[in-house]
């Protein structure tokens, strides 16, 4: 494994990955949020946890990395995709877990699931380019 290969693929996808929730949590599913409010931290309390959410992110992205690049084959595109289903599919898990266990609406539930698999198709062919570049 190449381990500067795997750095800027982890730092990468980190930065795909804080984008596409910003998208995904800040903007399209925002008013699903407001609905369930009550779930949720106090807004004026968010931002003392922002750095928790950012070492969260970059430890999903470090070793979204990290599994990709170990069973990397080199096949291009499609392997991104493949690996971003699987992966979006432990998340589909996940999800259904944490419905069963708090009240969140059936329809935040099913959206990130949605979302989660697309996120994850997403950094998964990012992952593919960004592994696949200059094969050293």
């Amino acid at each position: 494994m190449n381990f500067k290969k795997l750095m800027i693929c982890t730092f990468i996808v980190f930065l795909a990955i804080l984008f596409s929730d910003f998208v995904i949590h800040g903007i399209i599913l925002k008013n699903l949020y407001l609905e369930s409010a009550t779930l949720w931290r106090p807004e004026s309390e968010m931002p003392a946890f922002f750095g928790h959410m950012i070492l969260g992110q970059f430890i999903i992205s470090f070793f979204f990395s990290l599994i990709f690049a170990q069973g990397y084959r080199s096949t291009g595109i499609m392997e991104g995709v493949r690996y971003g289903l699987m992966l979006g599919g432990l998340e589909m898990g996940k999800n259904f877990v944490m419905h069963s266990v708090a009240p969140y609406p059936v329809s935040l539930t099913l959206s990130w699931i949605c979302f989660g698999f697309l996120q994850f198709v997403f950094v998964g062919i990012i992952a593919s380019l960004v592994y696949g570049k200059n094969k050293s």
